[in-house]
């Protein structure tokens, strides 16, 4: 996987913040070289089943199948709609009274 994908600008860009998650993986499987069935193969999944995720559109995804796509392509979690994984950091006032 050593081609290299602009997430910043474009397409993946414009498809993540309309909520497409699917073309985001499109786009990024297409720009990695990668086929629908080596995708598949790789998320255990069917090569129909790829093609489905990648059409669906601005729909609800399985949190679980984008963490796995994300993680295989080596896409920033954020544009699929996903926590980063970090702790979010909380501060707390000594003075609050509600503490």
């Amino acid at each position: 996987m050593g081609a290299v994908v602009d997430f910043q600008t474009g397409p993946i860009r414009d498809a993540s913040r309309a909520g497409d998650y699917g073309r985001v993986i499109e786009l990024v499987r297409k720009g990695r070289q990668m086929t629908q069935a080596a995708l598949g193969q790789a998320l255990g999944m069917s090569q129909s089943a790829v093609s489905r995720l990648e059409k669906r559109g601005p729909a609800s995804y399985s949190t679980t199948v984008l963490t796995a796509a994300a993680a295989h392509l080596q896409i920033p979690p954020a544009l699929m709609g996903l926590a980063d994984g970090r702790t979010a950091r909380v501060q707390v006032r000594d003075d609050d009274p509600m503490h």
